[in-house]
């Protein structure tokens, strides 16, 4: 192995000789685009007032306590057995951190010459940026979110040079920029019946209940079964008009009607990797010798080299979908400015 490795080395300070310059990946090369699909697959959803009720969602992910409900359709007289609760963020950036013990202490001390009062693990609006890790079974380990509490200085620029600051300390092995974070989770009915099924241990009046209705004006009936209640209107309604009464339920007598969150989520901001970036394969924001080298040894199977998945697939630069000598030629003529 060490043989085949040397005689590609020797091939690649041949022709790497001849660049005398490194080609640097400016910001403008950056694809900035994640968060793209930001919240647009809810435009043509209709938002609803839950006041608190559905709080809970997503809650062991990690979401945020502001969140949005929407109706699966934007129609006042269709009824829906499911809906949408959507953590909606702004001024959002993503890192995924290379595994290593002191790889979170190091980010944080890099993110804090940016923020100075930067707070960790938990919100303060007296921060001025919140970090936090994203619990979530669709990112990879060691995946965190910087949410930026200041606005004005939600650069890409600023963006850029953290993201450089953490590269060049080989921290990190994705990267996305300044965007608006989607997580949203499709909410279910426990049960197929029309209207509100609350457990049977609730500890509530639901004679009080149904003078709350009455009052109200509200021609619906509070039905005790074996296991649980059902408030039912006597006529169709429209989901909406049953959530929101399910909401004021919720307010004056902290009723949570049976729902059924699965437990699996969707994001939608998963968007484009900054360092993503053909020909840096470590990971350092720029190309340059070093990332031959290190390619060259990935293709010779060195076991002692350091990789990542975002490294790999910066090495197919004739994408051919492997990760091959032909790249490191390919690579070496970038860097010769032959191409």
């Amino acid at each position: 192995m060490k043989k085949k490795f040397a005689q590609m080395l020797s091939f690649g300070i041949t022709v790497a000789a001849m660049a005398n310059l490194a080609v640097s990946v400016q910001a403008a090369d950056l694809p900035y685009c994640w968060g793209t699909t930001d919240s647009d697959v809810f435009s043509n959803m209709q938002q609803l007032d839950d006041k608190g009720m559905m709080a809970w969602v997503g809650k062991s992910y990690g979401a945020q306590d502001h969140y949005k409900v929407l109706a699966k359709e934007n129609s006042s007289d269709t009824a829906c057995s499911s809906f949408y609760v959507a953590y909606i963020n702004e001024n959002q950036l993503r890192f995924t951190l290379r595994p290593g013990l002191n790889a979170y202490y190091q980010a944080v001390e890099i993110i804090k010459q940016y923020y100075p009062n930067l707070a960790c693990g938990k919100y303060s609006s007296e921060s001025d940026a919140y970090l936090y890790r994203i619990v979530d079974p669709f990112a990879p380990e060691g995946t965190y979110e910087l949410q930026n509490l200041q606005t004005e200085v939600s650069s890409a620029e600023t963006a850029d040079a953290l993201m450089r600051d953490l590269a060049k300390a080989g921290l990190i092995s994705e990267f996305y920029s300044w965007g608006q974070t989607a997580r949203y989770y499709e909410v279910q009915k426990l049960r197929s019946e029309s209207g509100l099924t609350y457990h049977s241990d609730t500890d509530v009046s639901w004679t009080a209940v149904e003078d709350y209705l009455r009052a109200k004006g509200l021609d619906w009936t509070v039905v005790k079964h074996d296991y649980y209640y059902q408030i039912t209107p006597k006529e169709t309604c429209a989901f909406e008009t049953e959530f929101a009464l399910a909401a004021d339920l919720y307010e004056a007598y902290d009723l949570q009607p049976e729902y059924l969150c699965p437990e699996s989520i969707t994001n939608s901001v998963l968007g484009t990797n900054s360092l993503a970036v053909d020909g840096d394969i470590n990971l350092d924001c720029s190309i340059d010798i070093a990332d031959t080298v290190l390619l060259a040894r990935f293709i010779a199977e060195d076991q002692e080299i350091e990789i990542t998945g975002t490294g790999i697939g910066n090495g197919d630069l004739d994408k051919d979908g492997s990760v091959t000598m032909s790249d490191v030629s390919v690579l070496l003529r970038q860097l010769a400015n032959l191409d």
